[in-house]
């Protein structure tokens, strides 16, 4: 018999699991990564600091995972983003001229 068949992780792959390491910060939770996520609202695009955070188990491995903001890293206008993208592509951008009201 070979050594896979005894390996649980080579086991867990044969299945199609992934295999995840996880930072276990007591109380039966861990943490599976930090992550900056996106949001964009009312013409701004803000970056919050994200925890992926999980209650792994050895019978079940990782059942569900949820993210929790830690908070608000930074905000900045669209519009002068836009700009600043355009500017490191070596082009120029303006918004679009509104149109008069009536």
């Amino acid at each position: 018999m070979s050594e896979s068949a005894h390996n649980p992780l080579a086991q867990a792959k044969k299945r199609g699991e992934q295999i995840v390491e996880v930072a276990n910060i007591g109380d039966g939770f861990a943490i599976l990564g930090l992550s900056i996520e996106p949001i964009v609202h009312d013409g701004k695009l803000s970056a919050f600091v994200v925890v992926n955070g999980c209650k792994p188990s050895t019978i079940v491995g990782i059942d569900r995972v949820v993210k929790v903001a830690l908070g608000k890293v930074g905000e900045t206008d669209l519009i002068e983003l836009k700009k600043n993208i355009a500017k490191g592509l070596g082009e120029t951008w303006e918004p679009p001229a509104a149109e008069p009201a009536q």
